[in-house]
């Protein structure tokens, strides 16, 4: 069985990882092998969560912490057939992220090569674009800009923006929150749309306020709902036929 380290845990805190994937890797560390890939359900994960935590996590909670894992690169594997709790995975703790270590401000760095010059006009490009499509998701919903807010989590996902934005509206907008760039920091660094018991109730309203196919689809999926293709249908419809009468 490996162990959690301090190198774990400045990971988890450097990529700010969610509680779910903090508690999936503390899992896999204590369950897996780190040789080869090996088949894993995911179900056995939250029942093991549900006993250390009180209860378990909603599955698109697990799809998102598995997706996080993946992507930092200490877990490596993929989804088996169509089931979301089904993968092969393998641990990689030989990752270069456990042999890197801080630099110092003494150390003289290694001279730019033109391969490092071109990475990173390409991260800058990749962060200029990702700030374009975060405000533009801003004004579509009158929100003010924030650069400071914007600076903090630019690199999260947009779908973590809608969440927030969606969350944001559900809990009374800005005429109940006097502080929507404050608010929506505290939501997209705590992932409030994962821990947060959600009910219908609030959805139902903003639904049928904003008049949104795509809210409505996301709704959904916050609530862990999953409609059935001939309501889609029937929804789109009624969502076509209300904007050609208004």
């Amino acid at each position: 069985m490996a162990r959690w380290t301090k190198r774990h845990q400045e990971i988890s805190l450097e990529y700010e990882l969610p509680p779910a994937a903090v508690n999936l890797w503390q899992w896999l560390l204590r369950h897996e092998s780190q040789l080869e890939l090996r088949e894993i359900d995911l179900r056995d994960f939250n029942l093991w969560l549900g006993k250390k935590r009180g209860k378990p996590y909603h599955r698109e909670t697990i799809k998102t912490a598995i997706k996080k894992l993946l992507e930092i690169g200490v877990v490596v594997g993929r989804k088996l057939g169509e089931y979301w709790y089904l993968w092969e995975l393998r641990l990689n703790e030989h990752s270069k992220k456990f042999q890197e270590t801080q630099v110092t401000l003494n150390q003289n760095l290694p001279n730019e090569t033109p391969e490092s010059v071109s990475e990173a006009s390409l991260k800058k490009e990749a962060f200029q674009q990702q700030q374009r499509l975060i405000i533009q998701l801003l004004k579509e919903h009158n929100l003010p800009i924030s650069k400071d807010l914007i600076k903090r989590h630019c690199w999260k996902n947009i779908s973590e923006w809608e969440n927030s934005i969606l969350l944001f509206y559900c809990r009374g907008g800005q005429k109940e929150i006097k502080n929507p760039p404050g608010w929506l920091n505290q939501c997209l660094k705590y992932r409030w749309w994962e821990e947060q018991q959600l009910t219908a109730a609030p959805f139902i309203e903003l639904i049928n306020r904003v008049k949104s196919f795509d809210i409505w689809k996301k709704c959904n999926q916050l609530l862990g709902l999953v409609p059935s293709q001939m309501a889609i249908a029937e929804m789109m419809e009624n969502f076509e036929s209300q904007l050609c009468t208004s």
